[in-house]
């Protein structure tokens, strides 16, 4: 009998200031956000004899703020064989977004979750 492996992730309690406001948020006072809507723990299912995840790395432009990152959260989890996504906010900046899915993803595929987010999508982290 086999069994699947189950990978966990670390729980995401990121949380984001801004006082800039930006296209999704009206400028105000500083105020305090969860960086993303992910579940505090995310579980991976990996059938057994498959193969492991493809991560891939991209850089966004254009977030600022927690609903930022939520927004372009949601398109890249929407996705086909994406199983995670996890965001490192640069408000202002460049950010960095990392994929985890079952295959790879199509850059074109990537690109068009991004804008249809809102946000710029850079091209793949070094």
């Amino acid at each position: 009998m086999t069994e699947d492996l189950k990978i966990t992730a670390a729980p995401t309690d990121a949380t984001v200031a801004s006082n800039s406001g930006c296209a999704c948020c009206a400028p105000s006072a500083a105020t305090s956000e969860p960086a993303s809507s992910a579940s505090s723990e995310d579980v991976i299912v990996v059938p057994q004899g498959s193969t492991k995840p493809v991560t891939q790395a991209y850089d966004i432009a254009g977030m600022t703020c927690g609903h930022c990152v939520g927004a372009v959260t949601d398109e890249l989890r929407a996705l086909s064989s994406v199983s995670d996504v996890h965001i490192d906010l640069v408000a202002g900046g460049t950010s960095t977004a990392v994929i985890t899915s079952t295959s790879a993803v199509p850059d074109a595929d990537v690109a068009a979750a991004v804008d249809e987010a809102g946000y710029q999508l850079i091209g793949r982290s070094a």
